[in-house]
């Protein structure tokens, strides 16, 4: 709750503690109340304990990479993710309904039958197998995106946001100091995990009030760079009107060349065109434009879109193939990114347009 209440119920690190929340409650009814031996309760849990801790690690990993994908978006596909909680939920309740009232009870409350182990067995290794699987994918995919994140996001958005590889790593460590000491005394399971997810609660409640302060810090600073005429980072002072024509030279190459219309471009490919550097690029983007650089590209390729649009019917041409000329990687990325810049979709806006 100190943890919901520091990221004030909302951002990165308040779906992170509702991630572990949500993952971990359930087990710790279960042990608890069977330890109470209030076994109505726990054979409710039971079911819940075994299988929605296996989907910890999926919400982790995407959490991950919508956080560092800015064309991000749930599809079916990714369900697949959660297929292991579903069978594993599954399997639980069908063999223990296929039992008798009474020994079904039994089943689910006792510790240390054979059944029970069997099942709390397979839930462990599907734990232990996720984690080393996600945690792979997911330190691999953070060691990809570091070089690009200079691109991707303003020194503002970066800065709330680099506690993610950190905890991480975090997470990475804790595994494997629980698994090295399961292996040598098994029982430490009991009390070890509960003492380390106090500490990454604690960690991640440490970041949701400085992510905060750098939130004030940084739009104070902005402000201070427009009323000013400077801004300083790094140490290093850069001239306002120095910056307005970068941002100008930017501008100027991205309408002549229509770059933009490149899914894949980035700042180092600006940086290279105009031999201007990726870091003041960036700080012509977020001080001049006052936007970011996906922002700024978003706003050319719907720009684009919104001329297309008059006629790609008369062509031809379809929703895909007019996404794809603009720059987009897919209909639904366009689709969603109309909307967000003009308030309406693409069929909403034709119609206005006509009526003008």
């Amino acid at each position: 709750m100190l943890l919901m209440i520091s990221a004030r119920f909302r951002g990165e690190i308040a779906y992170v503690a509702v991630i572990i929340i949500f993952t971990t409650i359930p087990v710790y009814l279960y042990n608890v109340c069977r330890s109470a031996q209030w076994y109505v309760a726990a054979e409710w849990f039971a079911p819940f304990a075994l299988s929605v801790n296996t989907i910890l690690m999926p919400l982790l990993w995407l959490f991950v990479y919508r956080n560092f994908n800015q064309n991000f978006r749930f599809t079916k596909r990714q369900l697949l993710h959660f297929l292991p909680s579903a069978v594993s939920f599954t399997l639980y309740l069908s063999y223990a309904f296929s039992l008798p009232a009474a020994e079904r009870f039994n089943f689910m409350i006792h510790e240390n039958t054979v059944n029970d182990m069997f099942f709390g067995n397979i839930n462990s290794a599907i734990i232990f197998i996720q984690m080393f699987v996600y945690f792979t994918i997911m330190l691999v995919y953070l060691f990809r995106v570091k070089k690009l994140i200079g691109d991707n996001f303003s020194e503002a958005e970066w800065m709330c946001k680099q506690w993610i590889p950190k905890f991480v790593i975090l997470f990475v460590g804790s595994f494997f100091i629980v698994s090295i000491g399961y292996t040598l005394w098994p029982r430490i399971n009991v009390w070890l995990p509960q003492i380390l997810n106090v500490m990454a609660m604690s960690y991640l409640t440490y970041h949701a009030l400085d992510a905060a302060k750098i939130s004030q810090t940084e739009i104070l600073s902005i402000d201070n760079i427009r009323s000013q005429g400077r801004v300083k980072t790094d140490n290093v002072s850069y001239n306002h009107e120095q910056l307005k024509e970068y941002a100008e030279k930017m501008l100027n190459y991205l309408h002549t060349t229509e770059a933009y219309t490149n899914p894949n471009l980035t700042l180092h490919d600006i940086s290279s065109a105009t031999g201007i550097s990726y870091n003041n690029l960036s700080k012509a983007f977020n001080t001049i434009l006052g936007k970011t650089f996906f922002e700024t590209i978003n706003h050319m390729r719907i720009e684009k879109a919104k001329l297309l649009l008059h006629s790609y019917k008369k062509n031809n041409h379809t929703l895909e193939t007019l996404a794809e000329q603009c720059g987009f990687n897919s209909r639904v990325i366009f689709s969603n990114a109309f909307k967000k810049i003009t308030g309406v979709t693409t069929s909403q806006w034709l119609k206005i347009y006509k009526n003008k």
